[in-house]
């Protein structure tokens, strides 16, 4: 009974990450053995460790997650989605059991969607986008409906972007560069029609028309995110931090840019956002410092209490 209930909080999403860890927890206490609770157990600890991925990975031996995904691939070594997924958490760390992992999965299930949906995952954190569209192209030739297909060709056309951006000088006038804004936005509109409450994706198409110099369409889409009663903790400080390098950078409106990255960073959820939200805090305390020395030290100020808290 408590694993159904964890596999139904998992379908749920992300805000109910946490009770089904609980749920998952209290079944293997009464079992401790069973291959479907140590799966379930495994993916939900995968699944709030990536809600809280920072610039800097965990190691594996630090990782909850990655013990329990190899418990769990010890008691069934023919489970393609523990193999991908445990290959994303040791990525960085272990090459060779990852490509080992990755291409066993791929062998075993060439044709199941979750299965090509996170070994493209992990070739694009592996900085071959081209091999991860290949994959994810064919992966929604068969299930053309699947939002998150449709959200990681979306990332890998996102990366290729920036990488065009970093090699010709930050300039977004080349047609390379247009062209990957222009599918990076179809590939999110499509994500975002398929699953609107994929909170991440609608950020991305925020971004992306941003790159896209498309202001007008980016802003209400984060003024319309931050009403939105019913976001999880994690998306709420995900969406004020990106909102607030909008206004920094394209609106230059560093007082209402502050209001966000002070909103993001009282969220106490270990991440990148929150810590990005606290590297542009402390960048324009020391440019208010040059105009307004109180503004600058009352945003120390700010930083300081909430850390003490």
């Amino acid at each position: 009974m408590e694993a159904e209930k964890g596999w139904s909080l998992i379908r749920l999403g992300a805000k109910f990450y946490p009770r089904a860890k609980e749920s998952f927890q209290k079944a293997l206490k009464a079992k401790p053995d069973s291959v479907s609770y140590n799966v379930g157990y495994a993916v939900v600890l995968y699944r709030l460790e990536e809600l809280v991925r920072k610039d800097a990975k965990v190691k594996p031996k630090d990782s909850l997650a990655a013990k329990q995904l190899q418990r769990a691939l010890d008691l069934d070594p023919t489970d393609a989605e523990v193999m991908v997924h445990l290959a994303l958490k040791l990525q960085g760390f272990n090459p060779l059991k990852c490509r080992e992992l990755i291409n066993k999965a791929l062998t075993k299930c060439p044709d199941r969607p979750q299965i090509t949906r996170y070994a493209a995952t992990y070739f694009r954190r592996d900085g071959t986008t081209e091999e991860s569209i290949e994959i994810l192209e064919e992966a929604a030739k068969r299930a053309p409906n699947s939002s998150f297909l449709y959200h990681q060709m979306g990332l890998c056309h996102w990366q290729n972007m920036i990488d065009m951006k970093k090699s010709c000088g930050w300039r977004t006038g080349t047609p390379q560069v247009k062209a990957a804004i222009a599918e990076t936005i179809r590939l999110f509109r499509k994500t975002v029609e398929l699953k609107p409450s994929n909170t991440y994706a609608w950020v991305y198409l925020a971004e992306a028309y941003k790159e896209s110099g498309q202001l007008e369409r980016a802003e209400p889409i984060f003024t319309r995110l931050l009403s939105d009663k019913s976001l999880s903790d994690a998306e709420q400080q995900h969406c004020h931090n990106k909102y607030g390098s909008f206004l920094m950078y394209k609106r230059k409106n560093h007082a209402k840019a502050i209001e966000q990255f002070k909103k993001a960073y009282k969220i106490r959820i270990n991440s990148r956002d929150r810590s990005q939200a606290r590297e542009k805090l402390v960048k324009l305390a020391g440019q208010k410092s040059k105009m307004r020395a109180q503004e600058g030290d009352d945003i120390l100020a700010f930083l300081s209490a909430v850390d003490k808290q």
